[in-house]
């Protein structure tokens, strides 16, 4: 694979966001039974990653949890899989129907992405831009949403008046049966945009979304958060996997070394 990231895969911002990725395709596989699975990742960076041991040591403690179960499952021979291979390893091992499509505005990462199997997400976006994913003749084709950018999301939502984080409402709000996932580095909680994200999120997702926090850790410049928004969860039709979001943060937090926070369960 020649598209490289600029961290290394199965640091703790991916267990948490993988962690969540996992438990949801198993509460859907165990709610909604024959029904396939239509996910786009608009932002497909890597297919895998070699695995290092920081990740290895950390699923292992995870061991017994659907996110190791799929990683040990699909990385044989040492890989650590990306989000798309591994949401398609967890649908597999859990006898789930799914189709996933994929792009990145990176031609490196989207050459890599198709040759590692994965299907691209047709027609293209326009302008490369993951964010186009909510124009009208591609949001009704999916169940299933990961939004994973890089580190100025937040900024960019502090300057533009949280204009995505208004279009992720809006369209889920349209869409019962929507649920995006939007994955955010926050780099201080005490700035400004730290304190817009904060105060957004009670005011306006508060009873929509569950969020799994990692606070920063050593080496690290962010707080991690993975958010998972859908009117689903406003309607009260998310319990089961409330309880699993729950139980996975309780093994994660030894496998992490760290006190992670569980928003809006």
């Amino acid at each position: 694979m020649g598209h490289k990231l600029k961290y290394e895969m199965g640091n703790p911002g991916d267990i948490i966001k993988h962690g969540l990725l996992a438990e949801f395709v198993a509460w859907w596989g165990d709610t909604y039974g024959n029904r396939i699975l239509r996910m786009a990742d608009p932002f497909g960076g890597c297919p895998w990653g070699a695995l290092e041991e920081p990740a290895k040591n950390r699923l292992g403690i995870l061991s017994g949890t659907v996110l190791a179960e799929a990683q040990i499952n699909g990385g044989k021979g040492g890989k650590y899989l990306g989000s798309s291979h591994l949401v398609q390893q967890v649908a597999k091992d859990r006898c789930v129907e799914i189709c996933i499509q994929v792009s990145d505005k990176n031609e490196d990462a989207r050459r890599d992405l198709k040759h590692s199997g994965l299907a691209m997400i047709e027609p293209r976006l326009p302008e490369d831009d993951g964010y186009r994913i909510f124009d009208a003749e591609y949001s009704q084709k999916f169940d299933f949403i990961l939004l994973d950018p890089y580190g100025k999301f937040l900024l960019e939502e502090c300057k533009n008046n949280n204009k995505r984080f208004e279009h992720i409402r809006n369209e889920v709000n349209k869409s019962p049966d929507l649920f995006i996932a939007v994955f955010v580095l926050d780099m201080n909680t005490n700035n400004t945009v730290g304190r817009n994200f904060a105060k957004y999120k009670e005011a306006n997702l508060s009873g929509w979304a569950f969020s799994i926090r990692c606070p920063k850790m050593e080496n690290s410049r962010y707080d991690w958060e993975i958010m998972l928004i859908s009117r689903q969860i406003k309607e009260y039709k998310c319990k089961h996997l409330s309880e699993r979001l729950q139980r996975f943060v309780v093994q994660a937090n030894p496998a992490l070394n760290a006190s992670l926070e569980l928003w809006g369960v």
